[in-house]
């Protein structure tokens, strides 16, 4: 799979992984509290910091964009227009406007079926 170009992106700096994170490149991922490391989000409920665009093993730095535009793998079925938040595996899920969890963030620019590849601006600052 080829990366969408990116443009400017917020990335967050001087975290490193909590685990093992090769298999969740462009998931969604959290802090975890305390300890300056990230992991994938486990819990549709989390408030991800952003999402993964390397493969770091566990205590390797990580590359998470916070703000911008960047590919995100998708839980189910995902088009464009569509707002997005976490599943409880770190994908992207359709957010529908009214519905629990009420937390997006992001908007699908590229849509695609579920495990493939969808372009988002996602914003994980708020």
């Amino acid at each position: 799979m080829t990366a969408v170009n990116q443009g400017s992106v917020l990335k967050l700096p001087g975290y490193t992984a909590a685990a093992d994170l090769t298999t969740h490149q462009y998931k969604f991922v959290e802090i975890v509290a305390g300890t300056r490391t990230v992991n994938v989000a486990n819990a549709t409920t989390d408030k991800p910091i952003g999402v993964l665009v390397n493969k770091p093993k566990a205590g390797e730095a990580v590359e998470v964009v916070i703000v911008g535009i960047v590919e995100v793998v998708a839980g189910e079925t995902l088009a464009e227009g569509d707002q997005i938040t976490t599943s409880a595996t770190g994908l992207a899920l359709n957010d529908v406007p009214g519905a629990a969890p009420l937390m997006w963030f992001g908007r699908v620019l590229s849509g695609g079926a579920l495990n493939e590849l969808v372009t988002a601006a996602v914003n994980c600052v708020f």
